[in-house]
Formats: C-alpha cells, structure tokens, sequence
C-alpha cells in the first residue's frame, strides 16, 4: 500500500533498520559528507538527554534535515513543508521529478518526517508534534517555512503554539555553509573548502 503525507501522521511504525543505522550515522554520516565539506558542531554538550525537547533551526539548504541529526545526540522527528512528500511525482518549482526528487520524498516519509502546509493553520501538524513531545521525543522544526538564502525570514507562529501546548524544551541551532553545498533550490552539491558548522544554543 503506498503511504501518503496524511496516513505518515497516524500510521507511521518506525522501520526495524532505523535505530540501528542512526547510532552508527555519526560515523558513516561523518564520512560520507566528508566528500563535500567538513562537518563542525559546537556546543553538542547542551542538548537535554531526556525529555520532549523542540529544536528549532535556521534553513539553508535540502541538506540541513540529515545535517541536523547528525549534529544532534537524539533521534530527531521533522516537521517538513508538506510539497517535500509529492515531488515523488510532481517534482519541484516547476521541473518534473528527479532521482533526487522521489528519493528525498521516499526518505521523508520512511524515516517519519510528518507534513505541514505552511499556507494554512496546519492542526493536524501542531498536534503531531504536540503529541512526539509529551512522549518525550526531540521535534526538529524550520520556522521560517522553507530554505531562506538571503537571510532569516520571519519565523510562523505555530513553534510557539506547540511549546505551550507541550509544555516542552527548546533549544535552537544556527547552520552555516549547507546552502554553497547544495544551493537554495538545487538538488546538486558541490565541495567547498570551508566547514559545515551546527552551532547549538542553551535550552
């Protein structure tokens, strides 16, 4: 049966082989970005090792969601633009589907991203990461709704709904340099000499 953005909200049952490739990814993670550039993380010791805890990042590029987990000690659940799970079929900005394209709504969906419509008051949205949060997981959300290359846009409202409602922690990071490795709607890296940096904020 094929999965849609809607059914990952309820139906989502975590793949047996995701836990155990997410403890190794901080090494073959590592590795495999190496290609391009170096990956640099400050701050990791301030991440709470337990309880429901909101990120909130700035968004650069295609490459932050597996840029952020690798830079987190947690396993992360994201809150992606809901267009993120159709481009398996309509592609992006116009241009029919890539390789890139169906893989990256594939991945979204196994790995248990859930769909927002940032047009609209996404409810359905809200509540699922209200719902990750009081079972003690770590929401990962881009605030400014999509990748911003010419600097911070204004941040939706929702971020702030979901922490009263879960009564959670929050912690931000600041991301460098993934937008010159893959550019602002581009799926196509390329190396640079400067590192990729995650710098994390206190809780």
């Amino acid at each position: 049966m094929k999965r849609t953005p809607d059914s990952n909200l309820t139906d989502y049952r975590e793949p047996w082989l995701l836990r155990p490739l997410l403890k190794t990814y901080p090494w073959w993670g590592g590795l495999f970005f190496r290609r391009w550039a170096r990956v640099a993380v400050e701050g990791r010791d301030r991440i709470p090792k337990t309880g429901g805890l909101l990120v909130l990042a700035n968004h650069l590029s295609i490459l932050d969601p597996p840029i952020m987990q690798l830079a987190c000690r947690r396993r992360l659940f994201f809150m992606a633009n809901r267009e993120v799970f159709e481009w398996s079929e309509t592609g992006a900005d116009g241009k029919p589907p890539g390789a890139a394209h169906k893989f990256s709504s594939w991945l979204a969906l196994w790995y248990g991203a859930f769909p927002v419509n940032t047009k609209s008051a996404d409810r359905a949205a809200l509540r699922r990461a209200v719902e990750l949060l009081k079972a003690g997981e770590t929401v990962c959300l881009f605030p400014e709704g999509g990748t911003s290359p010419g600097g911070l846009q204004p941040l939706f409202a929702g971020c702030s709904l979901i922490i009263r409602q879960a009564g959670c922690q929050v912690i931000c990071a600041g991301i460098e340099n993934t937008g010159r490795v893959v550019a602002h709607q581009s799926t196509e890296p390329k190396k640079i000499d400067d590192p990729i940096i995650v710098r994390w904020g206190e809780a």
